[in-house]
This record gives structure tokens, C-alpha cells and sequence, in this order.
């Protein structure tokens, strides 16, 4: 994605990213220590998620180069950033019909729609 890099802001572990059509922006951030990958994507919230499904797109691409890698995504819950979801277990609870439950770590439920429509919208979902 060396294109989106925005105004040359790059560093040895991280990058960001700049969608020049919405002016959204994406901090990719790497934790070698933890194994991580964090990505978070600022600007207009109608428009974010495209960044976003860009930078995951091109993240598959390179998890399909790698043999044996298993990546594993995470959402955040959007007022704990702290907790975290997995992506596919969302997924499930989805397709099981469950609209709430309660995250590990979480004292309240929360909307899994609301969780995965921040990510990406239900009709890719279901495509």
C-alpha cells in the first residue's frame, strides 16, 4: 500500500495510511513482542470501514503467501478498546441469530451486528 502512505509517515513498526478520496486516515501499527498487528482508522464514519476492508484485503493477500500462518482478527468493543473480540466467533454468534451477548472481561452485553458493521457491512458479510 506504499501509494496510501500519507505525507511520508512511516516508521520501523508502523505506518499511516490515508485513503486520498475520503481523507480518511489508518494507523497500522505493528507489536513484534505480542505478535500483533493493530489497526485503527480515523475520519468520516460512513467511509471508514472502506480503508479499513483495504488494509484487511491486502493483509489476506499476504497471509495467503504464508504457509501455515493462522491470522487471527479482533475487534474492538468501541467505549473499552482494551477488550477485545474475535472476528469469527462473531461470525458464529451472527449466524446463530444471538443479537447480544456479553464479551470476556465486559460486564454488559453488546450488539454483535453493531460490532461487525463496524468492520465491514452485513451484505459482504453475507456475499
Amino acid at each position: 500500500m506504499h501509494s496510501s502512505v500519507c505525507e511520508h509517515t512511516y516508521w520501523r513498526s508502523g505506518v499511516v495510511l490515508e485513503d486520498k478520496v475520503s481523507g480518511n486516515k489508518a494507523l497500522v501499527k505493528a507489536d513484534k513482542e505480542d505478535k500483533k498487528i493493530y489497526v485503527r482508522v480515523s475520519g468520516r464514519e460512513q467511509t471508514r470501514r472502506t480503508l479499513l476492508g483495504i488494509i484487511r484485503s491486502n493483509f489476506d493477500h499476504i497471509h495467503e503467501t504464508i504457509p501455515g500462518i493462522e491470522p487471527e482478527e479482533k475487534v474492538p468493543l468501541p467505549d473499552h478498546l482494551e477488550i477485545v473480540v474475535d472476528y469469527r466467533h462473531l461470525l458464529v454468534l451472527e449466524e446463530n441469530n444471538k443479537g447480544n451477548f456479553i464479551p470476556e472481561g465486559h460486564s454488559e452485553e453488546v450488539n454483535v451486528k453493531e460490532l461487525l458493521n463496524g468492520v465491514e457491512p452485513e451484505e459482504e458479510r453475507r456475499g
